[in-house]
């Protein structure tokens, strides 16, 4: 799906892309998407084999960067929930830094604005997830790990969202999960505003 700036219009039709908006048209819901919840300018994709030494080197190239102002690593993956008799495999996100978070993807009540933490009691979800399977806000679910683990965990509220299916987990709660540490593949990152420099 391709949407052209100029004509201000998509090039090829929007079925099957998981879109969901409400009383606003297309162009509001992406606007909405890409300035009000997710707010990172970039992102950084770590290889699998990555080594700690690397990692680190890594960092330290971001702390004294002159473009990035901030930046927050995270663990990207899938995972399988059900409820309800229902299930979907859908994106799970794990920031390093929870209370970092905000300053990439505000995780919000769609109606009143209400803003989220993530905490070691459960997860929160996007808000078409939430409608497929069912549950709200205090309701249990279970997920599926990659080799069929599951874990019976609790929502803690659902989110504002308008592409695709996600659920957001504390670094604590996954390694209850999955019984280890998450290993970081991703990197959130702002960049500095250099448009008044000469």
């Amino acid at each position: 799906c391709i949407f052209d700036t100029v004509s201000e219009s998509f090039e090829n039709d929007i079925i099957g892309n998981h879109l969901v908006w409400y009383d606003d048209d297309i162009t509001t819901a992406v606007y909405s998407f890409w300035s009000e919840i997710y707010t990172y300018d970039g992102t950084l994709t770590l290889d699998g084999a990555c080594s700690e030494e690397a990692e680190e080197q890594l960092r330290k190239k971001l702390d004294v960067s002159e473009q990035i102002e901030n930046y927050l690593f995270q663990y990207s993956g899938s995972i399988e929930i059900i409820s309800n008799g229902r299930k979907r495999t859908t994106d799970l996100l794990v920031p390093e830094i929870p209370g970092n978070m905000t300053d990439f993807i505000r995780l919000r009540n769609r109606v009143t604005g209400e803003k989220y933490e993530l905490d070691a009691d459960g997860i929160i979800i996007s808000e078409k997830l939430a409608n497929i399977l069912g549950v709200q806000a205090g309701d249990p679910v279970q997920v599926k790990t990659d080799d069929k683990k599951s874990a019976d965990l609790k929502v803690i509220a659902v989110t504002e969202n308008y592409f695709g299916h996600y659920v957001y987990m504390s670094p604590e709660l996954y390694e209850k999960v999955y019984g280890e540490k998450p290993f970081y593949d991703h990197v959130f990152m702002d960049t500095k505003d250099t448009s008044d420099e000469a």
